[in-house]
């Protein structure tokens, strides 16, 4: 679980290990997605070596949501084998989005109509 406010974002990596926590190979590049793209989304994931993937889930409004992260852990062309990572968000309303602060300027003086 990760909290956050509405003025934040976080980072995180994604890699797929073999049962002796080795990093393994994905088929492609694995997918993320929101259950709640009103709450958090997630932008597109990077990667320099194809097996550590990085991504920012970035927050919205508050409330709950999701992220999980499918990749096809089967590197042979006919097979499939997903295999999936999630991440619960909760978002709440940040301070300094709640806080209401006026600002009053003057402008130059003129002189009035005739």
């Amino acid at each position: 679980m990760v909290d956050l406010t509405t003025e934040q974002q976080v980072p995180f990596t994604f890699v797929v290990r073999d049962g002796r926590g080795r990093p393994a190979a994905i088929d492609g590049a694995p997918t993320a997605v929101s259950s709640d793209e009103t709450v958090v989304t997630v932008e597109p994931l990077t990667s320099s070596d194809n097996i550590s993937w990085a991504g920012t889930v970035v927050s919205v409004a508050p409330g709950s949501a999701r992220v999980a992260v499918t990749a096809d852990s089967d590197i042979t062309p006919e097979g499939v084998n997903d295999v999936v990572g999630m991440l619960d968000c909760n978002v709440t309303l940040d301070p300094r989005t709640g806080a209401r602060i006026s600002d009053l300027q003057a402008g130059a003086p003129t002189d009035k109509p005739v």
